[in-house]
């Protein structure tokens, strides 16, 4: 928590341009950076405290959020495969109340819930062999976390299996090796995306 107001005040302070130095730890991707320099200026804007109460709130507020979103799309996901059974409230009953889940977001203050929610919509979507959005999606999780690439291998396995599906089917391998090359400039855009006002600016400003 420490980490994450200091970096939302100094974000806010000396603005993009000046966060990424080599004198000041930050080892987190700039997606979630500009959330925190959101807080900051709401806490600032409500003249919060740092060890106020409701800082602590406002820096599990967006977590907490994609925590419920999560349970509401695998409520989603395992109506569609399992139907409306007993099984299927206890799995999204667990999921809404897992005690791990619980302390990561509400008492350790992680941001562990706003990472993981693009990745499971990219996993939905790639079940759902829509791969092109899936690569965005996981784009957005790389963007927040870079813990997103231990999952970049299960992506790469779903564009290779779509290459091996569409020459099995009789269909041409460069249009779907053109959707690797395409997946992969799409997964790369969220990150260049949320990193623009840190490095466009940093170069814009140089002398």
């Amino acid at each position: 928590m420490s980490c994450f107001v200091a970096w939302g005040d100094k974000l806010a302070s000396e603005g993009p341009a000046a966060f990424y130095s080599a004198d000041y730890f930050a080892d987190y991707p700039p997606g979630y950076i500009l959330v925190l320099g959101l807080v900051s200026l709401v806490r600032k804007a409500l003249q919060l405290s740092y060890e106020s109460r409701w800082t602590y709130f406002l820096l599990a507020l967006i977590p907490a959020i994609c925590d419920c979103a999560a349970v509401v799309l695998l409520d989603h996901i395992s109506r569609r495969y399992m139907g409306q059974g007993r099984a299927q409230r206890c799995l999204v009953l667990f999921a809404a109340f897992c005690p791990l889940t619980l302390f990561d977001t509400g008492i350790w203050k992680q941001i562990d819930g706003a990472f993981a929610l693009p990745l499971l919509l990219c996993f939905w979507l790639l079940e759902e062999r829509r791969y092109l959005l899936a690569a965005v999606l996981y784009g957005v999780a790389l963007a927040i976390k870079p813990q997103a690439l231990l999952a970049g291998p299960v992506l790469a396995v779903c564009f290779l299996v779509a290459i091996a599906d569409a020459v099995r089917d009789g269909k041409s391998p460069l249009k779907s090796v053109g959707q690797i090359f395409g997946g992969a400039a799409l997964a790369l855009l969220p990150p260049l995306l949320a990193g623009l006002p840190f490095y466009g600016a940093k170069i814009w400003c140089r002398p």
